[in-house]
C-alpha cells in the first residue's frame, strides 16, 4: 500500500481499512484539557425587592429592637429602684438605732415631779426603747442580706437619697415619752404652718425659695418627731400608725388605758376584743390590710376606721402628683413594707390562736406567748415606721408631705 507522504487523509484511510481506532490530534488533546480547579461561582442576581417594601421591612425590624430595649430600661429602672429603696430603709433603720441609743445616754430627756417617778418613767422609756433597738437590728440586718447592693461609688451603685432628718436633732428636741396625742398635735400644727407655703411654691411667688426652705424644715421637725414617736413612744398609747392613717378631722382611737383594758389580760390571751398593746395590734391588722370601710376592731361604739381605698386614690392624683421617677420608687418601697407586714401579720394572727388555745392555768406558757406577741407586733411598728420615714422624707419633695 502506498502511503502518500504528508497525507493525513492517507492514515485515515488505512485506519479505517484495517479497523485500527484514529488517534487524537495534537489540536484535539489541547481541546479537551481538564478544567480550572476553582472555577468562579456563578453570579446569582438578587430578586428586586421594591424600596418600599424593603424601608417597611427595616422598620419592623427597628421596632422589635427599640420595644427590646424599652423593656430592658424599664426593668433597670426596677432593679435600680429597688436598690436604692433598699439602701434608704437600712440608712433610716440605722438612724433610728442610732436615735434609741442617744435617749438612752441621754436618760430620754425626761422630767418628773418626784425621783419615784422620773424612775418609772425611765424603766418604761428603756424597755420600749429597748423593745426596738432589737427589732430594729435584725430588721436592718435582713435587709442588707436581701439586697447587697454594690458600694457608693461603684458601676451600678444605687443613688443615696436625703434623709432630711437628724437624730441628734431629733433626741435633742426630746422631752420624754411621745404619745399619740403628742403627735397628732405636731400633725395639726404642719397642716397649718405648710398650707400657706405650699400654694407659695407651686405658683412661683418672689418669696418661693425662702418658702421652700421652710417647708425642708417643718418636714425635718415632722420626720424626727415620727422617729421618736416609734423609738420614744410612751408606753400603753395608741401605736402611732393610726395617727399617721387616721385623717386629723377624725377623732383618735381611744388609747388602752382610757378604754380601762390591761395589756396582758385575758382578752390578749383569747384574741378577742381587747386593749393594751396586743388589741392595738389586732386593729391595726384590720386598718393597714387595706380593709376600707369600717375599722380593725369592729366593737359596737369604736371610733370609726380609715377612710376607704377611694379617698387615699384621690389623695394621691391630686395632691402628691408623682412624677414617673417617684412612682417607680414609690412602688418599690410599697413592694418592700408588703413583704415584711405580710409575715409580721401571719406570725401575729398564729400567736393569737395559740393564745385562744392555750391553757389559761399554764403561766409560763401564757408569759412565752405574750412576749412572742410583743415582738410580733415591734416588727409591725417598726416595718411601718422605717417605710414611713423613708416616703415621706426620701421619696416624696417637702410640699408633696402635707398632701
Amino acid at each position: 500500500m502506498d502511503v502518500k507522504p504528508g497525507g493525513g487523509a492517507g492514515v485515515a484511510d488505512a485506519a479505517a481499512e484495517t479497523g485500527t481506532p484514529r488517534t487524537s490530534s495534537i489540536a484535539d488533546s489541547q481541546d479537551a484539557a481538564p478544567p480550572p480547579a476553582n472555577p468562579k461561582p456563578k453570579r446569582i442576581r438578587p430578586k428586586q425587592v421594591p424600596l418600599g417594601t424593603l424601608i417597611g421591612q427595616l422598620q419592623g425590624v427597628l421596632t422589635l429592637k427599640q420595644k427590646h430595649v424599652d423593656e430592658l430600661r424599664s426593668v433597670h429602672e426596677q432593679l435600680q429602684a429597688r436598690a436604692t429603696t433598699a439602701q434608704t430603709l437600712v440608712r433610716n433603720a440605722e438612724q433610728l438605732i442610732l436615735l434609741g441609743e442617744l435617749l438612752a445616754e441621754s436618760g430620754g430627756g425626761a422630767s418628773a415631779a418626784t425621783a419615784t417617778a422620773a424612775a418609772a418613767a425611765a424603766t418604761a422609756r428603756a424597755q420600749s426603747t429597748s423593745d426596738s433597738l432589737d427589732e430594729l437590728q435584725q430588721y436592718k440586718q435582713e435587709l442588707e442580706a436581701e439586697a447587697a447592693p454594690p458600694a457608693p461609688g461603684t458601676a451600678g451603685a444605687p443613688a443615696l437619697l436625703p434623709l432630711n432628718w437628724s437624730p441628734a436633732a431629733a433626741a435633742a428636741a426630746s422631752n420624754g415619752s411621745v404619745s399619740s396625742e403628742d403627735l397628732r398635735s405636731h400633725l395639726k400644727s404642719y397642716v397649718q404652718s405648710c398650707s400657706p407655703l405650699i400654694s407659695r411654691v407651686r405658683d412661683g411667688a418672689p418669696d418661693a425659695a425662702a418658702c421652700a426652705a421652710e417647708l425642708e424644715r417643718l418636714r425635718s421637725e415632722l420626720l424626727q418627731q415620727m422617729a421618736l414617736a416609734l423609738v420614744a413612744r410612751a408606753p400603753q398609747a395608741t401605736p402611732p400608725v393610726d395617727v399617721w392613717l387616721r385623717p386629723l378631722d377624725r377623732p383618735p382611737t381611744p388609747s388602752a388605758s382610757a378604754r380601762g383594758d390591761e395589756a396582758g389580760g385575758t382578752d390578749e390571751r383569747t384574741g378577742s376584743s381587747g386593749g393594751g398593746r396586743h388589741g392595738a395590734a389586732r386593729d391595726e391588722a384590720g386598718e393597714v390590710d387595706g380593709r376600707s370601710g369600717g375599722g380593725g376592731s369592729g366593737r359596737s361604739g369604736a371610733a370609726p376606721g380609715p377612710p376607704p381605698l377611694a379617698h387615699w386614690v384621690w389623695a394621691v392624683k391630686t395632691g402628691l402628683r408623682l412624677d414617673s421617677g417617684q412612682e417607680v420608687m414609690v412602688d418599690a418601697l410599697l413592694g418592700a413594707w408588703r413583704r415584711r407586714n405580710k409575715q409580721a401579720t401571719q406570725l401575729r394572727e398564729a400567736l393569737l390562736r395559740q393564745c385562744s388555745e392555750s391553757d389559761p392555768r399554764d403561766s409560763a406558757e401564757q408569759q412565752e406567748l405574750l412576749l412572742s406577741l410583743d415582738a410580733a407586733q415591734e416588727a409591725f411598728l417598726v416595718n411601718y415606721a422605717v417605710c414611713i420615714l423613708s416616703f415621706y422624707g426620701a421619696v416624696l419633695r417637702a410640699e408633696q408631705v402635707r398632701a
